[in-house]
Order: structure tokens, then sequence, then C-alpha cells
């Protein structure tokens, strides 16, 4: 078993060997399979000034392990599971000339990876598929009667890679903050 970070999978590939034969042959045995860990990072601020000054900042940071295996006509095919490593949203500003600041509680949910792809003519094209991941909060009191508002994002995210680093982690929604 071979034990590869995300962005070597490119260097993988290239070891793969290639057929110059354009008919189809029964399937052989998978290529030994491969497996990884992927991580991500969003490192978001957002600052909004109109009758209140808004300023907010999130961070998510995940990881997922992974297995797959390339079948004799390049399909490839795998799975892992992940989860996120920090959820944080951070709100600070003025609202109706008071300050207010909090770290609003967010919650996540761990995921499953699905991998697909196709190596030919010594590239590999693999794609990363995160199912299941979740983010969410409840309306949090900031203070100065200003709320961050309940969110919940639940949403797929499919990354492709020959040979970059895929990110474990999504975008949450981008209006969450509002006063009251």
């Amino acid at each position: 078993m071979r034990t590869l970070i995300v962005g070597l999978l490119g260097v993988a590939a290239l070891l793969l060997p290639v057929t110059g034969s354009t008919a189809p042959k029964a399937p052989a045995q998978s290529v030994e399979p491969y497996t990884g860990v992927g991580t991500g990072l969003l490192d978001r601020y957002r600052h909004i000034a109109s009758s209140f000054t808004s300023d907010s900042k999130d961070v998510y940071r995940g990881r997922f392990t992974y297995a797959f295996q390339i079948d004799a006509f390049g399909n490839i095919e795998g799975t892992g599971n992940g989860d996120y490593l920090t959820a944080t949203w951070r709100l600070d500003g003025v609202n109706e000339g008071r300050r207010f600041g909090c770290n609003v509680p967010m919650s996540t949910q761990a995921f499953r990876v699905r991998i697909t792809g196709h190596a030919t003519g010594g590239t590999a094209t693999i794609r990363f598929a995160l199912e299941g991941s979740r983010e969410w909060n409840e309306d949090h009191d900031c203070g100065a009667n200003f709320t961050g508002f309940a969110s919940d994002v639940r949403a797929s995210q499919t990354r492709s890679s020959s040979s970059s680093r895929p990110k474990a982690s999504r975008s949450p929604s981008t209006t969450r903050a509002f006063r009251r």
C-alpha cells in the first residue's frame, strides 16, 4: 500500500502504465490502493459599513483521509472520511452608536468523501466530493442590539486535482450577520 499526499497525486499518475491500444480489454486487478490525507482552510474577513459597521471573520479548517484504486481502464474510485478541525465566527462592530463583539458558537458535522476520476496518457484527474458536510449556528446576541443570525449550510463540494491540494472546507453563507 502506498501513502501519498494529495499534492503528489499527479506525480503518482505519471508512473502508471499506459497502453497504446484503443480496444477495451477485460479489467485486470486494480493497481494497489493509494491512501492519503487532504486538508483545507477557509479564512475569510468581511467588513460592512452602512447604518452600522461590522467586521466578520470566520475560519474553517478541515481534514480527511482517503483511499482509492485505479483499474486497468484508468478508472479511479475510492472513499474517505473527514471532519472539521476548526469552525469559528467572530463579529465586532458598532450599532446604534454602541460597540458589540461576540464569538458565535458554531457546530459541524463529519462527512464522507467520494473519490472518482480517470488516469490516461500519464495524467490522472481526481475528484474529491465532500458529502454530508454541514456547519450551522443559532441566532447569537452580540450586544448593542446586534445579532449574528442563524445559518445552516449543507452542501457537497467537489474538488478536482491533478497535482493541486484539495480543500476539505467549504464556504458558508455570505450574508449571516445583520442587526435586529
